[in-house]
C-alpha cells in the first residue's frame, strides 16, 4: 500500500467520521425542536396567568429590578469565620442576583463551612 493510498484512507476516514457526527447533531437537533412543539402544543410549559384581587384592589409595587441598588446600609451581622471583604462581596452577589437593593437585604449571619 502506497503513501497515497494510505492518505486517501485516510481522509475518507475522516469525513465518513465527520459525517456520522454532523449527521447525529442534526437529529438530536430535530428531535429537541419536536419536543418543543409539542411541550408547546399541549400546555404543559404555560405558565397560569396570575390572579386579580376582589374588587380591583391592585396596588402597584415598585419593580425591583429597576429599584435603586445603592445607598446606606444599617445594620449588624455576625461573620464566623469569613472577613468583612468576603461578606461584602457575598451581599453583592445575593443583591444582584436577586435584583434586590442591597439596602433592603437583611443578612443575620455568615458562616464559612468546610
Amino acid at each position: 500500500m502506497s503513501i497515497i493510498d494510505k492518505l486517501s484512507l485516510g481522509l475518507s476516514t475522516t469525513l465518513i467520521g465527520m459525517g456520522i457526527v454532523f449527521f447525529v447533531l442534526i437529529v438530536l437537533w430535530a428531535i429537541i425542536v419536536l419536543e418543543h412543539k409539542v411541550i408547546e402544543f399541549s400546555g404543559i410549559g404555560a405558565k397560569k396567568p396570575l390572579s386579580a384581587p376582589p374588587n380591583g384592589a391592585i396596588q402597584s409595587a415598585p419593580d425591583r429590578r429597576h429599584a435603586e441598588k445603592s445607598g446606606q446600609a444599617e445594620g449588624s451581622a455576625e461573620f464566623t469565620g469569613i472577613d468583612n471583604e468576603s461578606a461584602s462581596v457575598i451581599i453583592a452577589a445575593v443583591a444582584e442576583e436577586t435584583e434586590i437593593p442591597m439596602n433592603e437585604i437583611q443578612i443575620k449571619s455568615i458562616r464559612k463551612t468546610d
